[in-house]
């Protein structure tokens, strides 16, 4: 109202642009949803096998790892932005990625060496989840990749495939995670999520490969 007195202002919907844009935020919500059921489930699978008492311990040093993956994620995010306007992609790739590693590889050393002081600061019980720590902390190096492609999914308005892939993260992740708790215990999970990426990350290369997008 207040800017009305002042300009002109003519309010038109575009129903082509809204329905682009609902439909490309809708599938990048299913896919986040898709994403994080993983971490809903996995507790529950550790709780049947293990009992209350490992969750605890499991659900600690999973959170403070998970710290770790949020370097991939806003750098990403700003990967995605330089390359909404234009810049080459090989470019930012590469400017992203070295970025990420500079600051996530010293990070995942600090967490492999002091992992049990951290979690000892929340209590001693939960300092025997520093290997899980550990593992965690490895993983995030290979969730790089993914932050890196995600983006230029969305550049390319490939919606379909970040689903497509998040749904092979989630039963990658929980039919792993329920094999490797079985045999290693809630440090299982670790193993699960490392393996996980990788298989993710050789997809992803196979459809770089495929697409030539870089």
């Amino acid at each position: 109202y207040l800017l009305s007195r002042s300009i002109k202002l003519e309010l038109n919907l575009d129903g082509e642009f809204v329905r682009k844009s609902f439909s490309f935020s809708s599938g990048n919500y299913i896919a986040n949803v898709i994403g994080s059921i993983s971490s809903l489930v996995i507790p529950v699978i550790i709780l049947k096998l293990w009992g209350d008492a490992e969750v605890a311990k499991f659900y600690m040093a999973y959170n403070v790892g998970n710290y770790l993956y949020q370097i991939p994620l806003a750098i990403g995010v700003s990967f995605f932005v330089e390359g909404v306007y234009g810049e080459s992609l090989k470019k930012i790739i590469f400017k992203a990625a070295l970025a990420i590693y500079a600051i996530l590889i010293p990070c995942v050393i600090f967490f492999a060496l002091y992992g049990g002081v951290i979690l000892g600061f929340f209590g001693q019980s939960y300092v025997e989840g520093s290997g899980l720590l550990t593992l965690v902390s490895i993983s995030s190096l290979a969730y790089v990749i993914i932050c890196l492609f995600v983006p230029i999914l969305n550049i390319k308005i490939s919606v379909r495939t970040i689903i497509l892939l998040n749904i092979i993260s989630f039963i990658t992740q929980v039919g792993l995670s329920y094999i490797f708790v079985l045999k290693y215990g809630y440090v299982g999970v670790g193993y699960a999520m490392i393996l996980s990426y990788v298989i993710i990350d050789l997809v992803i290369l196979y459809l770089v490969k495929k697409w030539k997008w870089i």
